[in-house]
């Protein structure tokens, strides 16, 4: 009965320290794989169709905004809407914002365009409806969506 007890103990100690080894940052990890498989190849979609309207309408989109004052579009579905309430830090790459003299500066503030709007800029240009792509991953974790 004791060696049975003991078994049974030892037996479960290595299943919870097995199935603990497929989580990382709170998520199980084949899962996170194949969210980020997912979010790559919407990566490259978005840059392809970035690409086309450059070649239709000769300049990417909001290119021809202000320099003082640049574009931001946060991709985020209606749950990560909510939950963070648009309490999140947005950074911007300061060497991509060189100007024509080589100077680089900082940006005083930002204009922050919503997904729905590019879309239907994109849309505008390339004549045709496009999917609308969101991150898998419903609820966040500490590693980034």
């Amino acid at each position: 009965m004791k060696s049975a007890i003991i078994k049974l103990l030892t037996t479960s100690i290595v299943l919870i320290l097995v199935s603990c080894t497929s989580f990382e940052g709170g998520t199980y990890k084949p899962m996170q794989d194949g969210f980020d498989k997912i979010r790559l190849n919407d990566l490259i979609w978005m840059n392809d169709v970035i690409e086309e309207y450059k070649d239709k309408k000769g300049f990417y989109p909001y290119e021809n905004s202000s320099q003082e004052v640049p574009t931001v579009v946060v991709f985020e579905s209606e749950g990560q809407a909510k939950y963070h309430k648009g309490r999140y830090p947005l950074f911007i790459d300061l060497d991509s914002r060189a100007s024509k003299d080589g100077q680089i500066f900082k940006p005083e503030k930002l204009n922050q365009v919503s997904m729905a709007e590019l879309y239907t800029e994109l849309e505008s240009v390339l004549n045709r409806e496009l999917v609308v792509k969101l991150d898998p991953q419903k609820v966040p974790t500490i590693k980034p969506c």
